[in-house]
Order: structure tokens, then sequence, then C-alpha cells
């Protein structure tokens, strides 16, 4: 849970599981009125694009010395139904550059003008040299 200047907010997964006679859904925290909710859709086809474009948005290979991935709980088998995908991916568009990667809860990155958490994204870095 955070505060800031605009009022409480919060970061919580829901669970997956809906009443469809309400279309009421189980969330993993306290929700009060006034509170601001955003979903996220997760697609395979979205997230080879967003890959795509975070590595299209890099400094060109010849100015990297190296890139980190770091890849949400959702992804991988989960999201795609192959392991090791994004993984593949990655070697694909990158070549023979040096790339570490971890697993990691959630993420910090820019939503709706914003930096906020995300759950189950993939994120890559490069590493610019010296």
């Amino acid at each position: 849970m955070c505060w800031s200047s605009r009022g409480r907010s919060s970061s919580f997964s829901v669970s997956g599981r809906a009443d469809p006679s309400s279309g009421a859904l189980l969330v993993g925290d306290e929700v009060v009125a006034g509170m601001q909710f955003a979903g996220a859709f997760r697609d395979p086809g979205t997230a080879r694009r967003t890959i795509e474009a975070g590595i299209a948005g890099m400094a060109g290979p010849g100015d990297l010395a190296g890139a980190l991935y770091l890849a949400g709980p959702g992804r991988g088998r989960e999201l795609h139904g192959i392991a090791d995908l994004e993984s593949a991916w990655l070697r694909r568009y990158l070549g023979d550059l040096p790339l570490a990667g971890a697993f990691c809860a959630t993420g910090l990155a820019p939503a709706g003008g914003r930096n906020r958490f995300h759950q189950h994204a993939g994120v890559i870095v490069g590493l610019e040299r010296g």
C-alpha cells in the first residue's frame, strides 16, 4: 500500500476468480471507496511486440556492453505455453551480446504518465559501454 498527495493507491493481484452473476473480482487487498483500479490483459502477441519494441529502443548493439532481463512470475511457459521462449527471442535479437536474467516478483515501469509497480512484467535493460 502506498500514500501520495493524490490519495491512497494500491497494487495487488486479481486471483483469477470472478463471480459471473455479479461481475465481482476477488483481489488480494482491501479495496475502499474512491480507490482507482487499473487492469491489464496479458497476451503472448503483445508480450512479443513489447520485447521487440524495448530492444529496438536500446542503443545500437555496438554501443552495448550487455543486457539484463527481469521476468515477472506470470511470464515464460505460463504466458506463452513454451518454456524459455522469451530467452530465445532475446538471443535472436541481441546476438552474442552478454545477457543475464532473473525472475522477480514485480517491476517498476511507466504507465499512464507515472511510474507504477507492474506484476507479470518483463523488463529489458541495455548496459551501455563506459
